[in-house]
């Protein structure tokens, strides 16, 4: 009986690909099924996982026109037998006793999920492994039970970890269909229903940082990928809401919410941070604004409400205000030349101004 089912989705990666699959066929852990769903690639990506499928019996290959990894993900798991998961992308591989360490780990401990830590190897994009380093391998090795506040302190990537098959059938897990960012709600989904997870010291899968990932490439799209961050967070509240589980994690909602908003706000070009306003705002306006207060950060609930309610005339000093330090970090994330920038939101024009005591001024006023 098979003990991991790997779900490897496929899309254009022949130049990695056989790293990836060679690091899989030859775990020390034997009794895994290899699910690899090509994604519709146009490259040689396909002849090479047929090449492969003749030489290991454990590789099961399905052959999809491209959708997206969401689906592909969810296809695998469909068709996935065994009673534990991971997920592998095609351009990383795995240390040869991943799945061993891992199995292990989850079997011996009885845990819901077991996190490892994760060697970063770089094509380009040298300027982020120091971020990198302290994203993936911060959380330090131990038993975590469940608590809400904890749910950002873990990295969201769905690889690296080992899956309850159980609890992703249970309570229906998937990737939602045309996001980016589609590991948090998974991670999000799964962590919510999770009492007990295990990190543990052993660094057993390696992610390959490159500039003309889909991601990366993703990125000089900006704006879509920026509102995604919004978008997968609507996502979760739909799950939420039909599983009849908001009002018990909807602290957890909101954290999600807010971090996922700043980072949308930090990730769009100066002139259209204002949609991250205008999709939040949409997201809000038909809930119960009041109630809102008591659940997510004072200041944040301030801006929302008093874009709302078209309070335009206030002004902010910037002094211990967190969210308007926020607003000033991703407005002047660069270094202009001007001392002020401005931008329009919901209708107001925001107009910001630092002045020569390094002290910020927000201001809020009608019209432009």
């Amino acid at each position: 009986m098979n003990k991991i089912s790997i779900i490897i989705p496929v899309y254009n990666v022949e130049i990695y690909l056989e790293k990836c699959l060679n690091s899989v066929i030859n775990q020390t852990l034997t009794d895994i099924e290899i699910i690899c769903i090509n994604d519709g690639s146009t490259d040689n990506s396909l002849d090479i996982l047929k090449k492969y499928e003749k030489l290991d019996r454990r590789i099961i290959l399905i052959n999809q026109e491209n959708q997206g990894v969401s689906v592909a993900r969810n296809n695998g798991l469909k068709i996935a037998t065994a009673p534990y998961i991971m997920f592998i992308d095609p351009d990383d591989w795995l240390e040869i006793d991943a799945a061993t360490v891992m199995y292990n780990a989850i079997t011996t401990n009885e845990c819901d999920l077991v996190q490892a830590k994760t060697h970063v190897h770089y094509e380009e994009l040298y300027h982020l492994k120091d971020n990198d380093e302290s994203y993936f391998n911060s959380k330090p090795a131990g038993i975590y039970i469940f608590s809400s506040k904890d749910i950002l302190q873990y990295p969201v990537p769905v690889w690296a970890k080992l899956w309850k098959k159980e609890i992703i059938d249970k309570h229906s897990i998937n990737f939602p269909d045309g996001l980016y960012h589609q590991d948090h709600p998974f991670f999000w989904k799964y962590f919510i229903v999770s009492q007990k997870i295990l990190v543990i010291e052993n660094k057993t899968y390696n992610y390959l940082r490159r500039a003309n990932s889909t991601i990366s490439k993703a990125h000089k799209k900006n704006i879509t990928i920026a509102l995604d961050y919004i978008k997968i967070c609507i996502d979760f509240y739909n799950y939420l809401q039909y599983w009849s589980l908001f009002n018990k994690y909807e602290e957890i909602f909101w954290i999600a919410f807010e971090d996922s908003f700043w980072a949308s706000l930090y990730d769009l070009h100066l002139k259209n941070k204002h949609l991250s306003f205008d999709l939040a705002h949409s997201f809000i306006v038909d809930k119960d604004i009041e109630h809102l207060e008591s659940k997510i950060d004072h200041s944040l609930y301030n801006l929302l409400i008093n874009l709302k309610k078209k309070k335009y005339n206030k002004i902010y000093t910037i002094k211990s205000n967190n969210i308007i330090k926020k607003l000033i970090s991703v407005f002047f994330k660069q270094k202009y030349k001007k001392s002020y920038r401005s931008i329009s939101i919901l209708s107001i024009h925001i107009y910001v101004r630092h002045n020569n005591n390094t002290k910020f001024l927000f201001f809020k006023t009608k019209g432009k």
